[in-house]
């Protein structure tokens, strides 16, 4: 926690003094005098303003601010390409160039742009769909409804969230998968019980079922608003069945295996692909429930027919994603991939996304899976 407030006072502390530098530039480009009072004393406490906001780095303000640092040095690289190739050949190019970099203008439009658009997105959940086949031999197709990374609190309020509820009942999903992260730190009790009594609601033919994310119980939460026993609560008597490394087969020929968190590992630890099935009938279509997408080369070579996972919010904020698919952080980032010959991974976004209330790399997404029978 000492790290954690030290860390965010010195993030405070400089972007406040480039807030200073930022708007200081900007001043003197359209002729300001500093050595006036009445513009100096503005602009150092504008800059306090800004970097004792940053301590927060949680809030919108702190990413408009990291969006405008971003994109500024962009525009730095792009305007020295400008000023190294075409001030000679432009007549009057290099003065309108100039202008535009010193004012410090476009960074802030485009940041403002881009976490508009974002948080237009956060709160505009889509069905995302996706048609699988299959060599195992089912006795009909199935319909799967995958949810994910809520974080009920940071976008939707209980209307919208119970519009989408009934949307997905719409659909008729024979199963429905919550693949964690539902609540966050900053779910209340009250809260945490209302979105599982929602989703308890969702019509299905054969249940829904839950796995827990890294951010839905206590032992990963700093307010601790509920109690893990209330959370297990909470979940099970509206119906929804929990899974923590178990297996549950459904109508003869479907195995779901839900997963422990790969960071929490629950309170018993974690269970390899290999144990878990072990007592899995291999004509099963299987389906590995796993909140992280990891160890996907391990469920394609267990025999894995189909793998669903969250966590990564699409990346969330851009270029987030860019910088996941660049490192390898996880095993991918969004989306459909085959992962083996006879294995599919879906990556979902989620409804919503950790914190801030913007995500513009992905959309917010529930998913339908249509399983086609061979």
């Amino acid at each position: 926690m000492m790290v954690f407030i030290a860390f965010s006072l010195c993030l405070g502390a400089l972007m406040g003094y480039y807030a200073y530098r930022y708007i200081k530039r900007s001043l003197l480009c359209f002729g300001a005098d500093l050595s006036k009072k009445r513009i100096k004393i503005p602009l150092l406490v504008s800059s306090a303003v800004i970097g004792v906001g940053c301590i927060n780095i949680g809030s919108v303000g702190t990413l408009l601010f990291f969006h405008i640092l971003f994109i500024s040095l962009i525009i730095r690289f792009i305007n020295f390409l400008l000023k190294k190739f075409f001030d000679t050949k432009c007549a009057g190019f290099h003065n309108w160039r100039e202008k535009a970099f010193q004012s410090g203008i476009l960074p802030v439009v485009i940041s403002v742009i881009i976490v508009l658009a974002g948080y237009f997105n956060m709160h505009n959940v889509v069905k995302t769909q996706y048609q699988l086949p299959t060599k195992k031999t089912i006795s009909r197709d199935y319909k799967i409804a995958l949810i994910a990374d809520v974080h009920y609190g940071v976008s939707l309020d209980e209307t919208e969230f119970t519009q989408k509820c009934s949307e997905i009942s719409s659909h008729n999903p024979d199963i429905v998968v919550l693949a964690g992260d539902i609540t966050d730190s900053d779910t209340g009790k009250a809260d945490m019980e209302e979105v599982f009594e929602q989703l308890g609601k969702i019509k299905n033919n054969y249940g829904i079922y839950y796995i827990y994310g890294n951010h839905d119980r206590s032992m990963l939460q700093m307010k601790n608003k509920y109690t893990d026993a209330e959370l297990k609560n909470a979940i099970e008597k509206n119906g929804i069945v929990i899974l923590e490394d178990d297996t549950v087969r459904i109508n003869g020929e479907i195995t779901l295996v839900g997963r422990n968190d790969a960071f929490s590992g629950g309170t018993n630890g974690r269970k390899s692909l290999d144990e878990l099935l072990s007592v899995v009938s291999a004509t099963d279509y299987v389906i590995d429930i796993d909140h992280q997408p990891k160890e996907y080369n391990e469920a394609a070579k267990s025999g894995c027919d189909l793998v669903l996972s969250g966590h990564t919010h699409g990346g969330q904020i851009w270029p987030v994603n860019i910088i996941q698919e660049a490192f390898d952080i996880n095993d991918g980032v969004y989306g459909c991939k085959k992962t083996g010959a006879d294995t599919y991974a879906i990556i979902t976004s989620g409804f919503a996304g950790w914190s801030y209330p913007v995500k513009n790399s992905a959309p917010s997404e529930y998913v339908i899976i249509n399983i086609k029978k061979p």
